[in-house]
């Protein structure tokens, strides 16, 4: 009787951890993605943002879209890097589906490291900038590091391109391309989504984790 009623419990009322790594390499928005999820109320710190700035500034940022949007996003970032310093390793947890998230650096020196979180990994979330034009061949070699890892194989992985809101066009084929630069179609040991995102406008962020969570949840039921 006590088994049963622990395994109803259990299936019913406890949840598994799911444990995300999110990697990329250096100034990709990988630690604004990794903050994001922390459920920050964006809308609340762009009000204390205005709030610092004096009247007669605000008027200014009104009439100039961009520079409001700059100075909003400069002082996010700062924001961020005061309240989440990058000492190569963040982590907390997000409840709705029990995540548990691991913000890695991502230093060359520091990449090292990432093959050790993998055995214990459900998912890999790597962030790429949308402007990846001059690190296109350390790129590649990265994410090839990661699909060629043993202690990798079988974890989905969620390609986040991020910073769209700086891409000149705005219907450039930003997934296709990067989808192609990667290889992803002669990928077949796993599942690889690729989603564009603003980390910092907190766009497409959680839709995107959603795709990534379903795919890790669908994969243990199969086991």
């Amino acid at each position: 009787m006590y088994s049963l009623v622990k395994a109803l419990w259990s299936m019913y009322f406890e949840k598994p951890t799911l444990k995300v790594l999110i990697v990329g390499l250096n100034d990709s928005g990988k630690t604004v993605t990794f903050f994001i999820q922390k459920e920050i109320n964006l809308s609340l710190l762009t009000q204390q943002i205005k709030n610092e700035c004096k009247i007669k500034s605000y008027r200014i940022f009104q009439n100039n879209t961009n520079s409001w949007a700059e100075y909003r996003k400069n002082r996010i970032s700062q924001y961020i890097s005061i309240h989440n310093p990058k000492n190569g390793i963040n982590f907390f947890f997000k409840a709705k589906h029990f995540a548990l998230f691991w913000d890695l650096g991502g230093a060359q020196l520091l990449r090292s490291i990432w093959k050790k979180y993998y055995p214990d990994c459900h998912g890999i979330v790597f962030v790429v900038d949308q402007d990846y034009a001059s690190k296109k061949e350390e790129l590649i070699k990265t994410f090839e590091s990661i699909i060629n890892s043993p202690e990798s194989q079988g974890v989905p992985i969620l390609i986040l391109i991020n910073k769209i809101e700086n891409q000149q066009d705005p219907n450039r084929p930003i997934v296709d391309e990067i989808s192609t630069i990667l290889s992803i179609s002669l990928v077949h040991n796993r599942k690889i989504i690729v989603q564009c995102c603003s980390a910092i406008n907190g766009i497409n962020i959680d839709k995107s984790m959603e795709m990534l969570f379903e795919q890790i949840i669908r994969l243990s039921t199969q086991k």
